[in-house]
């Protein structure tokens, strides 16, 4: 089974905050992070990613430290919707 994280859009409502919102440091990781870590702990181990050109590289890092994932990167070129993404 694999999961998908849709991680291309920007986090426009989360006002003053500025960064895309699984970027955002909680506890002193990205809610990336956290959510990976949570999804292995259930048993899921590949994941599909989905970034826009601005974040992929953050992205790609943050994934790279959690061991034990396969982890299939694309970019979403325009920010089109969820549907757009998939």
């Amino acid at each position: 089974m694999k999961a998908v994280f849709l991680c291309g859009g920007s986090g426009k409502r989360m006002f003053p905050i500025a960064e895309d919102k699984f970027l955002f440091k909680f506890l002193g990781r990205p809610l990336l992070e956290h959510q990976l870590e949570t999804a292995r702990a259930a048993g899921l181990r590949h994941f599909v990613i989905i970034g826009n050109p601005g974040n992929i590289a953050r992205i790609e890092e943050i994934a790279s430290r959690i061991p034990e994932l396969r982890v299939d990167f694309a970019v979403q070129e325009e920010p089109l919707g969820i549907a757009d993404a998939l």
